[in-house]
């Protein structure tokens, strides 16, 4: 339970961090097209602030995570789409392209941030290579040949990346669970165990100890409650002179 608590900490800061700088940047961007007479590219800036803004209060006080980065990154996926369509920041939005595989595996899990990263990708390449289907701004050739192979290289190194978080994360669990198991069976065998310590009072006559309610008991009987010996009675060669010597004569 603590190890999930650490993760979705860990996730919640790294968004907030990318929150930051996008509410930054898009709104710096938001003025510079503006000043562009870009209105398309002016929605696209607003919509992703808004959205990202939504997300970051979302998260502050939800604790169904893994829903609200869905729908956050979904949405994203959409915009991002749109962006290449209309060739957003002539046609830099590829640059931003590179940065969803990393988010897709760094927030879901290995498996669905696998699903996330083919569907993204499927979705970018056809817009590329086909847009006259969507009606899209025309990319060079050569710039969508180098965009695939690099995209899909910083696909691999961040599956790679999450892969090897997730076995070292996986190894710590099993060695974590290993070591509360040894230590719930030591205190097991803590408890077990009674030990004797401190002054006990006896009897100088009897040799009897006085025990917490202040009742005189047997020595036997006294180590006996307060630790796991047991006693076997037997004789010693003086105690055998004393009560038996006459006999042996």
């Amino acid at each position: 339970m603590e190890e999930i608590d650490k993760d979705i900490t860990r996730k919640r800061q790294l968004f907030g961090y990318i929150a930051r700088f996008i509410i930054v940047i898009f709104s710096v961007l938001a003025v510079v097209d503006y000043m562009e007479g870009e209105l398309a590219e002016i929605l696209v800036d607003v919509i992703v602030v808004l959205l990202t803004i939504g997300g970051w209060v979302a998260l502050r006080g939800d604790s169904r995570d893994l829903i609200v980065y869905r729908v956050i990154f979904l949405l994203f996926s959409f915009f991002q789409f749109f962006s290449v369509i209309i060739g957003a920041g002539e046609q830099t939005v590829l640059f931003w392209i590179f940065l969803m595989p990393l988010m897709f595996y760094y927030f879901f899990n290995k498996s669905e941030g696998g699903i996330w990263s083919i569907c993204f990708a499927v979705g970018v390449i056809v817009i590329l290579l086909f847009p006259s289907t969507f009606s899209a701004s025309y990319y060079d050739g050569v710039v969508v040949s180098r965009f695939i192979i690099t995209f899909l290289f910083i696909t691999a190194i961040a599956f790679g990346l999450e892969s090897s978080r997730y076995d070292a994360s996986q190894q710590l669990n099993e060695r974590n669970l290993s070591l509360q198991h040894e230590k719930q069976k030591l205190e097991e065998a803590i408890q077990e165990i009674k030990t004797l310590s401190g002054m006990i009072p006896i009897c100088a006559s009897c040799k009897k100890i006085r025990n917490d309610d202040g009742f005189w008991e047997r020595v036997e009987s006294y180590i006996e409650q307060h630790s796991s010996a047991q006693f076997s009675h037997g004789i010693c060669g003086d105690c055998a002179n004393e009560l038996y010597g006459q006999l042996d004569k």
